[in-house]
Formats: C-alpha cells, sequence, structure tokens
C-alpha cells in the first residue's frame, strides 16, 4: 500500500507541475480565457487529490486480494478503475454547484473540490477537513480488511 501510495503521489506531483507549465505556455489570455495557476491553487489541488490516493491505493489492495491469478487481478482492477468515472461524470455535466456533504463521498467530494479550485470557486476549510478525514476513514477500513484477508490461510495459500 506503502508503495503504491508513494507512487500515485509521485504522479500527481508531476501532472500537477506539468499542468502548471502546459498553462504558462498556452496562449489561454488570447483566447479570452483568464486563468492562471498559480502556487496556492496548486496547493490546494495537491491538498485535494492527495487523500484520493490513499483511498485508491488501500482499495486496490482489497480487490487484487479476491483474484486468484495476475490475469485476474488486472481484469478486476481495469474494471475498478472505471468505477471513479460515474461521480466524476455527475460534477462534470450536473448543473448543481458543490456543497460540504459532497466532501464526504470518495471521488465526487474530490471532483467537485478539484472544480471549485480550477473555476476560482472558494473552497471551504471545512470541506478539505471532511474530505481528508472520511478519506483516513475509507483507508483504514480497506486497510482493515486486507489485514483480515491476509491472515486467511485460503488467500495466502490458494483456494
Amino acid at each position: 500500500w506503502g508503495a503504491a501510495v508513494i507512487a500515485s503521489l509521485a504522479v500527481t506531483v508531476l501532472c500537477l507541475a506539468l499542468f502548471a507549465v502546459a498553462l504558462r505556455v498556452s496562449p489561454l489570455e488570447e483566447l479570452g480565457i483568464p486563468f492562471t495557476l498559480n502556487v496556492p491553487r496548486t496547493l490546494q489541488l495537491l491538498a485535494v487529490l492527495t487523500p484520493l490516493t490513499f483511498v485508491g491505493a488501500a482499495l486496490e489492495l482489497v480487490v487484487a486480494t479476491f483474484a486468484r491469478s495476475f490475469k485476474e487481478a488486472q481484469t478486476w482492477l481495469s474494471f475498478f478503475s472505471l468505477i471513479p468515472t460515474v461521480p466524476a461524470m455527475i460534477v462534470v455535466f450536473s448543473p448543481f454547484d458543490s456543497a460540504v456533504w459532497m466532501s464526504a463521498v470518495p471521488v465526487l467530494g474530490h471532483q467537485s473540490l478539484v472544480l471549485d479550485v480550477l473555476k476560482l470557486n472558494p473552497v471551504s476549510g471545512a470541506s478539505i477537513a471532511i474530505l481528508w478525514a472520511t478519506s483516513i476513514a475509507y483507508t483504514a477500513l480497506a486497510l482493515a480488511k486486507s489485514v483480515s484477508l491476509f491472515r486467511q490461510e485460503s488467500v495466502i495459500y490458494g483456494r
């Protein structure tokens, strides 16, 4: 889990850095789009996306533990990676604004807060605190499930 989190965080930081560079060199002002990604906004994005790496890695660990082979794990995880697109599509195509309660829902809260940051809407500290607290709780539950699965002989020695 730790290795997956570190890799995910490294990729997240790299993507945010490259996103910032791409926005600096793109002619947004010429297109009539007044947007800049400054350091505080980038740090907000990092604060919103970091808990998602914890939850994602823990849930993938649980899903992969149920697999009997490498190919089966790949199949399950490829399907599992499609699940977060549903809340993302809800946020992108919905006409409603983000609310504090959304922060408690994995991916939906992350996506709504990312859009708030990118739309220059104010992001409340309560939303980020709820996002972190629920993400840590979901991560702890998933890791506890993984530990309980790894204690079963059928998981360790095959089924």
